[in-house]
């Protein structure tokens, strides 16, 4: 039973489910609730010139997010079957996760820290589209995302997801190094909803595939070839990743205008975002000598790197930038 409808604009709503209880009596009611919504107008990204214009959202559309749940799921009765059919087997393996993540002697302070971040995972933040790929916001309000497109330089930080859910964690660098990515090696650090190649309306800058921002990819990369226990020796690397564009001038730092966490342009060397960089070029050796590829040019832009952090950017006491004029 419900209340009934009130007039006029209505905050939310309530249930409620009449029993009957004896003294002494104890009673267990179950309420599970479910819902289907195929339909939405999420839709981010500016598509290239001369791409169909999208006005209206309708049921199964690529033209607007529709979530991985409609993808497998026909109808809400399809869900609320599956709900009521699988509730003991989906409690079961709760459960099992819960026991055995707090059966640690980690401090607790370590265990709260973790748990109040995997939430996230089961909050509007992150989305699913039919595929199976992963999209995030970088956080949400009450009605709406904030701030769209699995920012690399929000998300490529992120631990729980490579090292619990390997596989959704590859599905964000497959949108980075493929619909991300131009074939000039130019990658957005924003993706697009639905996911699909798109243009940029930020400052035109070489963001090659190793990363020429905060986000680093192919860092990120990296830590999913060392978490599967060589990832890129069993042919699952991401074709962008070999790209060839390093920095323009291949001095192994960073001076082109790049973007990074603080939404701002970085113009000109910094110890802040080239030492992500070279994290980046030490990947790339490791994973290109596992496939048998040349390396020697990451190793001499790697070495060249840390001579000019050491040299040119460390003052004695920590590492500075070095402004360049904006052109």
């Amino acid at each position: 039973m419900s209340n009934p409808p009130q007039e006029g604009a209505s905050p939310g709503a309530s249930l409620f489910v009449p029993i009957t209880i004896s003294p002494g009596e104890t009673k267990t009611v179950r309420v599970m609730l479910a819902w289907y919504v195929p339909v939405t107008n999420l839709r981010f990204g500016t598509d290239p010139q001369g791409a169909p214009k999208v006005e209206n959202a309708t049921c199964g559309s690529s033209s607007f997010y529709v979530p991985w749940y409609a993808g497998k799921f026909k109808s809400l009765e399809e869900i609320a079957d599956y709900w009521r059919l699988k509730y003991d087997f989906l409690r079961e393996k709760s459960v099992l996760f819960r026991d055995t993540f707090y059966d640690t002697t980690l401090p607790a302070e370590v265990v709260e820290a973790v748990a109040a971040n995997l939430t996230i995972l089961k909050s509007p933040t992150v989305l699913r589209q039919t595929d199976g790929r992963l999209w995030c916001f970088e956080g949400c309000s009450d009605d709406r995302g904030c701030c769209h497109g699995s920012c690399t330089h929000v998300w490529n930080y992120a631990q729980a997801i490579p090292h619990l859910f390997p596989d959704l964690e590859r599905s964000l660098r497959q949108t980075e190094f493929n619909e991300s990515q131009d074939e000039r090696g130019h990658q957005t650090f924003r993706s697009a909803l639905p996911i699909r190649p798109v243009t940029t309306n930020s400052m035109p800058r070489r963001m090659d595939s190793l990363g020429n921002h905060e986000g680093l990819p192919g860092l990120a990369h990296f830590r999913g070839h060392r978490l599967a226990e060589g990832l890129v020796a069993q042919g699952q690397v991401e074709p962008g990743l070999r790209h060839p564009h390093l920095d323009p001038r291949g001095r192994g730092v960073l001076e082109e205008p790049h973007h990074n966490t603080y939404d701002i342009e970085y113009w000109g060397p910094d110890g802040h975002c080239s030492s992500f960089y070279l994290g980046a070029l030490q990947g790339a050796i490791e994973m290109g000598t596992a496939l048998g590829d040349d390396v020697s040019v990451y190793r001499e832009l790697l070495e060249k790197g840390i001579r000019y952090l050491e040299s040119e950017l460390y003052n004695g006491e920590y590492f500075s930038r070095r402004f360049r004029q904006r052109v």
